[in-house]
């Protein structure tokens, strides 16, 4: 059995062109007279594509047909499910129980993707984020090094406040200052 090649025509093509976004292509293969793959392959070659909200149209009117083959595999509200209340042991022998514990998770196991902390990442916004602690707490990056800047200068205010025994310092305000020039620069 031999194959006959459709070759497409000028007017195809433009037809094809013109009416290829917003038709389905069996409709098409149909007018031009063709295969269904023949289309597609020359709207490939052309670089033609389908509308996306023609796609979702389609999408839509097939599956809330009633008809459509999928609808046996879906649930409907309020189904329950066959094993639902069931022990494992009712429904699965001795031997499948086994098999199934080599696939759960061990205690303390992680997952996979699991990031230690120090992991830095990008929010959607473009923000460095960095893990700080378990589970999953992310600080953004320049907040963690402000901090950081931060807790030195307390560091040092404490230390001078420690440090400082005469009474004639009522206020160290000048000096916690000045200091806090020097650590940070100067404030605003």
């Amino acid at each position: 059995m031999s194959r006959k090649r459709f070759y497409f025509s000028e007017e195809n093509v433009n037809y094809l062109k013109e009416h290829y976004r917003n038709t389905l292509n069996a409709d098409l293969a149909k007018t031009i007279g063709c295969k269904i793959s023949s289309v597609e392959n020359k709207a490939t070659r052309l670089g033609l594509k389908k509308d996306k909200s023609f796609i979702a149209e389609i999408a839509r009117q097939r599956s809330s047909d009633p008809s459509h083959p999928m609808r046996k595999y879906h649930f409907k509200k309020g189904h329950n499910s066959w094993n639902t209340g069931k022990r494992q042991s009712e429904y699965l022998t001795p031997e499948a129980i086994e098999r199934t514990k080599a696939t759960r998770f061990k205690k303390g196991q992680k997952p996979h993707n699991h990031k230690p902390v120090g992991h830095e990442r990008i929010t959607a916004d473009g923000y460095r984020e960095i893990k700080t602690a378990e589970p999953n707490v992310f600080k953004l990056v320049h907040r963690v090094v402000w901090e950081k800047q931060e807790d030195d200068v307390f560091q040092e205010v404490k230390r001078f406040i420690k440090v400082d025994t005469d009474i004639r310092h009522k206020y160290p305000r000048m000096f916690i200052r000045k200091r806090m020039t020097i650590l940070v620069g100067k404030p605003n």
